[in-house]
C-alpha cells in the first residue's frame, strides 16, 4: 500500500556506509560522534526519528543479521531502516491521535509502568541494557509513552471494530468445543532428602501429623508442595499417583542424587472451561488476524493527512515514495514492546 504524503528529505549520502558500523552485535557507538547518532532519518510533521532511535530498533528486531550480511546486501539493510521507520511513523501518528482527542496517558501512568518494567530487572541492570541498546533514559521514556498510548488506541479504536459477534462465537465454539477444557491438576507434597532413612522416617511422621514445618526440623529433608497439570508429570509417577488415596504416600525411592516419596492431597479432573474464559479465548482468536489488518488501515488514514519524511538514502533511485510492507527476510519481528 503506498503512502501518498510522503516527501523526500535529502540528507548527506555519506550517511548510509555509517549506517553498517552499529550492527549486529559490534554496536560501536562510543567511537560515533552524537552529531551523527542524533541526525534525521524520518520525520512527522517536523518531528524527527533520529539515527539512534531507528538503529536502536533495527538492532533489536533484526539482531540476527551480521556486518557481513549487510555488507553484502546494502538494500536488505535499507529494507530494514525502512520497515523500523514506518513502526514508529505509525506510533507516533497514533500517539498524537489520542492526545488530540483527549485520550492521553493519566498522571502517574507512565512512571507506574516504568516501575513495573524495571522490576524485572536485576539492580543496574537496567541501566546497562539502555547503554547497550545505545538509547538514553528520555528517549526510553518516549517509547514507552507512544506504547502506551498504541495499547489505549488498540483497546478503544481498533477492537470496536473487529470483536465478533455472539453468533460468530457461538459458531466458533460449536466447532472446536473439545479445546476449552481445563486439564486435570495433581496436588502433592515431595519429601525429599540425600539419606533414604531420613526421607522414610520424615514420611511417616509427617502421614501422622500432617505438619511439614515441625517434620523438617527434626530430619534432615525438605516437602514442597506441588500443583501440576496432569500432562506435565513424568509418566511413572502419574501412573503411582493414580494409585493412591488422599494422604497416602509413594514408597521412597531414588530421586536425582537422592530419595523422594509424594504424599497425594487431591486431584482436580478435567473441567470444561467457564463461559467468560470461553468468551475472552475465542474473541481473542477470531480478532488476531483482522487486529492487525484494521490497525494498518486506520494508521494508513493517518499517515495521508500527515508529511513525513524519509531521507532519501534509504529510498530507492527514482522512489518518491515508501511501500509499506511485511518484514524484511532476515529476522522474524513480533510486535513492538518496550525495552
Amino acid at each position: 500500500m503506498n503512502v501518498r504524503a510522503i516527501t523526500i528529505r535529502r540528507f548527506p549520502l555519506f550517511l548510509f556506509p555509517l549506517f553498517l558500523l552499529l550492527l549486529g552485535g559490534c554496536r560501536e557507538e562510543k567511537t560515533l560522534p552524537d552529531t551523527l547518532l542524533s541526525r534525521e532519518v524520518a520525520s512527522v510533521d517536523g518531528s524527527p526519528i533520529t539515527f539512534r532511535e531507528a538503529e536502536s530498533r533495527r538492532a533489536r528486531l533484526f539482531s540476527g543479521f551480521s556486518v557481513q550480511a549487510a555488507q553484502e546486501t546494502n538494500a536488505l539493510l535499507r529494507e530494514q531502516y525502512l520497515y523500523v521507520i514506518s513502526q514508529i511513523v505509525d506510533e507516533m501518528l497514533i500517539a498524537r491521535f489520542m492526545e488530540d482527542k483527549g485520550a492521553g496517558l493519566a498522571d502517574g501512568e507512565l512512571e507506574a509502568e516504568e516501575a513495573i518494567i524495571r522490576d524485572d530487572y536485576p539492580p543496574g541492570a537496567f541501566e546497562r541494557m539502555l547503554l547497550e541498546e545505545g538509547i538514553n533514559l528520555d528517549l526510553w521514556r518516549g517509547q514507552l509513552r507512544r506504547m502506551l498510548l498504541v495499547r489505549k488506541f488498540v483497546a478503544a479504536e481498533v477492537r470496536a471494530q473487529v470483536m465478533p459477534t455472539p453468533e460468530a462465537i457461538q459458531e466458533y465454539y460449536n466447532h472446536h468445543s473439545g479445546e476449552f477444557i481445563a486439564p486435570e491438576q495433581w496436588h502433592f507434597f515431595q519429601i525429599s532428602g540425600l539419606d533414604k532413612a531420613e526421607v522414610e522416617a520424615a514420611r511417616k511422621i509427617f502421614l501422622a501429623n500432617r505438619n511439614a514445618t515441625a517434620v523438617q526440623k527434626l530430619h534432615m529433608v525438605t516437602i514442597r508442595e506441588v500443583r501440576a497439570k496432569g500432562d506435565m508429570l513424568p509418566k511413572n509417577l502419574g501412573e503411582e499417583l493414580a494409585n493412591l488415596a488422599v494422604w497416602d504416600a509413594t514408597s521412597v525411592k531414588p530421586y536425582e542424587r537422592g530419595f523422594s516419596s509424594v504424599v497425594l492431597l487431591g486431584k482436580t479432573p478435567q473441567t470444561p472451561l467457564d463461559a467468560a474464559s470461553v468468551t475472552t479465548r475465542i474473541e481473542q482468536i477470531l480478532t488476531e488476524d483482522t487486529q492487525a489488518a484494521v490497525y494498518g488501515q486506520m494508521a494508513d488514514k493517518l499517515r495521508q493527512k500527515a508529511k513525513v519524511r524519509i531521507a532519501d538514502v534509504l529510498l530507492r533511485p527514482g522512489e518518491a515514495t515508501m511501500e509499506k510492507t511485511d518484514p524484511p527476510a532476515a529476522g522474524s519481528p513480533g510486535p513492538e514492546k518496550p525495552l
